[in-house]
Formats: C-alpha cells, structure tokens, sequence
C-alpha cells in the first residue's frame, strides 16, 4: 500500500488557501496519495515530506515565524538542514534565497552578513537575517514596481520538467507577476534556470524568474492565482 505523503503550505501570511487548493486538484489529477495541510506551528512542519512558501509580504510572513515559538529555526531546519522538498514563490522566493539586492541602491546583502553603514560600522538588517536561506540566489524584491505594474506572462512549461499529465511539448503557462521579485543573480552552477521574461523597462535584458536547486524551486509569479495547476502538478512529480 502506497504511503500518504503530507503536504505543507506555510499559512502565516499571504495566498496559502489557494495553494492548498491547486496542491489537491493536481494530486488528484496525478492519482498521488498526498494530504495537503496549512502549517502554522514546528509540530505541523515536522508531519511534512515537502512545503509550499506561497507569496504575500515576505516580511510579515518573516516577522510572524520570528514570534512563533521556535518557528523560524523549524523552517530553516527543513529547507537547509533536513533538505525536504520546498518550493517558494513570490514571497516565499525571497524568504528561500540566499541574498537581497537593492537595484534602487545597487547594495546587496547576504543572509547572515551585516551591512555598513556611511561611517563604516556594521549595521543588522532585520529583513536579511530573517531570511530562511538554502537557496544559492541573491533576488531583488519588487522589482516590477507598484501592483498597478501586474502582468501576465507566457512560460514554457517543458523547461520546468515532466508530468504525466503534460502531453504538449510546446505548452505554455500564463504567470501572473504581482510585485515581483526577480533572481539578480546565481551564486553556483547547480542553481538552474527554468524561465526568464523580458524587462519591461529594457526588452534586450532577460529576467530569471524561475530557477531549481536540489530539492528546492523558486518561482517569482503566483501559480496559484491562475486555474492552471500544472506548475503545481510538475512540481508534485519532481519532488515528492
């Protein structure tokens, strides 16, 4: 008999029921024994063979796992210590990320690296330290600006791998990009790129906004704010 696989959305803050309902539509579709379940608490976590971080304000979804008991060290134990299955989008992104960078400032932090201030003495940066890390990327947060700056997206969905229920070759996914952060940059050869999209302010320039490391994925769009779930159905087969 094939063993229930349990399933986690970080419900903190932000668009975690709709992941749960894509996460159980696309379970069903692939006939996968999976329970989906919101996880607030390091008890709940620790039932998870995989978690979806969805996106909101990364930090607020930070600030309340910082004031859930033991919370923060659970989550950056699951993704960097016990590597189970995690996938971040939008907010969730930025909180698996290795870095922030400013394209504002052009300043760029890295988790657990204090910045410098004018006179050069270190300074904490609360939204750096917070991060859950893991994944070898350094984002800009929000870089497409205002939710007024929301766009849809066409993705080819074979870069992101297989699934039993993906048949086109040349099928397309249409992401919605809502204050978006984008990957600035890759920190090692094993980060893959599985999308990029033009800059709106530049069309030459290329954007990552999607990328896989080990048993991690992250992508800048909302996947669960579309009726599609094949991202949600691709990701289920890759990783659990």
């Amino acid at each position: 008999m094939t063993k229930t696989q349990t399933v986690g959305v970080l419900a903190l803050q932000g668009a975690f029921a709709e992941h749960c309902r894509h996460l159980e539509k696309a379970a069903a579709k692939l006939h996968k024994d999976v329970e989906v379940i919101e996880v607030r608490t390091p008890t709940e976590l620790e039932k998870c063979e995989g978690l979806v971080i969805p996106g909101g304000e990364s930090t607020a979804i930070s600030l309340v796992a910082q004031r859930s008991a033991g919370m923060l060290d659970a989550l950056r134990k699951f993704v960097t210590v016990d590597k189970k299955p995690t996938w971040g989008t939008c907010a969730g992104l930025i909180l698996i990320s290795s870095g922030i960078y400013d394209h504002k400032t052009e300043k760029q932090t890295l988790a657990g690296t204090p910045e410098i201030d004018a006179h050069g003495n270190k300074v904490a940066d609360q939204t750096v330290s917070a991060l859950f890390g893991g994944l070898d990327v350094v984002v800009s947060r929000n870089y497409f600006g205002r939710q007024l700056g929301s766009f849809i997206a066409p993705l080819k969905l074979s870069n992101f791998g297989v699934s039993s229920t993906i048949t086109d070759k040349e099928a397309v996914f249409d992401a919605v990009f809502i204050r978006a952060p984008v990957v600035f940059k890759t920190l090692n050869d094993d980060v893959k790129v599985l999308a990029e999209v033009e800059d709106p302010s530049d069309p030459t320039k290329k954007l990552i906004v999607a990328v896989e490391q080990g048993h991690m994925m992250g992508t800048s769009f909302h996947p669960e704010l579309s009726d599609d779930t094949r991202i949600h159905e691709i990701w289920l087969s890759k990783f659990l």
